[in-house]
């Protein structure tokens, strides 16, 4: 049997989120206190006991959680557990060694190009009780979500503000898309034997527009790296310095709102919308107005 020399306890695993109006409920309670995932280890003489490193939350929908056990595991009894109230499905779990002298070699590409435009929205399904998934083939324009009032990105080229963390941000409403094409011919050829991966390496922020979500309703305050938390305090604000400024002047200039979105439930007279039900022989997706 192979000893492993640093053991990871990687777990393939999906998490179904609660939104800030559950949240806030779950706060005014009683019945339920939220107990974030704790791992724990089994002792020999003191049982099972709780790993004094957090565990974190599954990013979403079929992710990797990798925990390094190196210094906590009780090699002679390798046993150890997760224990939470959420709402996480753990699909599969194993030991895995680390290497971290192994020979690798890291090549960072920049966007070579980078358009945001509408692509509307995609049939949502799901099999069983697995995580909802999202046919990409099929879509539509209909107004799914609110728009949030303010100002979003202009439709077109952002390479610019995708290409380094600098707190000019692509600002995208429901529906957007953003296309972003990298230049594989700048990677060098991998060495005979090796393999090489991908990895998309993103900057950036979601905001909920859940209406118990502290400034849900706008686009602003615009995030950014330095805040303390968000909605940031009154003494902290979004850079105004001149890059910061023309930025503004010159990306986010789309208007957007809830209006769309309320004049569509006023319009609807009842009986089934015409885009839906999703059909598989009609991929178009009908482009609303800029």
């Amino acid at each position: 049997m192979t000893r492993l020399q640093r053991p990871l306890l990687v777990i393939g695993t999906w998490i179904l989120w609660t939104d800030t109006s559950i949240n806030l409920s779950i706060s005014q309670g009683k019945a339920i206190v939220p107990a974030a995932p704790a791992l724990e280890v089994w002792h020999a003489q003191d049982g099972w006991r709780e790993v004094d490193a957090p565990v974190g939350f599954p990013k979403g929908k079929d992710k990797w959680v990798v925990l390094d056990l190196s210094e906590t595991l009780f090699r002679p009894d390798a046993r150890v557990r997760l224990r939470t109230n959420y709402q996480i499905y753990w699909d599969v779990a194993f030991l895995a060694d680390a290497a971290p002298h192994a020979p690798h070699k890291i090549t960072r590409l920049k966007p070579a190009a980078a358009d945001l435009h509408y692509g509307g929205f995609a049939r949502v399904y799901r099999d069983g009780d697995g995580p909802h998934g999202f046919d990409y083939a099929q879509r539509s324009a209909l107004p799914v979500w609110v728009d949030m009032a303010g100002f979003a990105t202009r439709y077109g080229d952002v390479t610019d503000l995708v290409s380094e963390p600098d707190d000019c941000f692509a600002i995208m409403a429901p529906g957007d898309e953003m296309t972003v094409r990298f230049n594989a011919g700048a990677l060098p050829p991998p060495p005979h034997d090796w393999v090489r991966d991908f990895l998309l390496w993103s900057d950036g922020w979601e905001k909920d527009g859940d209406k118990n979500a502290l400034t849900g309703e706008t686009v602003a305050p615009l995030p950014f790296h330095g805040m303390s938390a968000y909605p940031y305090p009154p003494e902290e604000a979004y850079p105004e310095d001149a890059l910061h400024r023309a930025y503004r002047a010159r990306y986010n200039t789309r208007r957007i709102g809830p209006e769309t979105f309320q004049q569509f439930v006023r319009d609807y007279a009842g009986g089934v919308v015409p885009p839906l039900p999703w059909s598989p022989r009609d991929t178009t997706v009908v482009r609303r107005r800029k």
